[in-house]
């Protein structure tokens, strides 16, 4: 699998990862989008420090390959989304009243191998809010 690895401050790249089976109540995902935001660019810049080397993105989409042992919640091919903001009910909230504007945090999708750009793009403010999405 290809992720945004950190190896240092100010060094990233694109690497292949290998990850382990699923434990008990852990599913493995095929992630079909991904997003990284500030929170990933501040681990890249040393401004939030971070064990390393350290994989970018605590948000995406995707499929279940995997489930772990007592796993029961989901199952093989189930789509799930995933992100570090756990209470998307109130975001969805937000957003149907419009105090929170989906559509336009996403300005632009990038292809896994524009990394560079896309984070150059979120340093100068090109894209909306600071969200990247990358796409397969």
């Amino acid at each position: 699998m290809k992720a945004v690895v950190v190896t240092n401050t100010s060094e990233y790249g694109i690497e292949n990862v290998e990850l382990e089976s699923p434990k008990a109540n852990e599913i493995k995902v095929r992630l079909e989008a991904a997003g990284l935001c500030h929170s990933d660019l501040s681990l890249i810049n040393g401004t939030v420090q971070g064990p390393l080397p350290l994989v970018l993105g605590h948000e995406g989409a995707g499929i279940v390959t995997e489930v772990g042992p007592a796993t029961t919640r989901f199952r093989v091919g189930d789509h799930v989304v995933f992100t570090a903001q756990t209470d998307i009910p109130m975001l969805l909230d937000f957003h149907h009243q419009g105090r929170l504007d989906l559509d336009r945090m996403v300005s632009k999708i990038y292809a896994i191998d524009e990394i560079h750009q896309a984070f150059i793009d979120m340093q100068e403010n090109v894209n909306a809010k600071g969200v990247i999405v990358f796409a397969q």
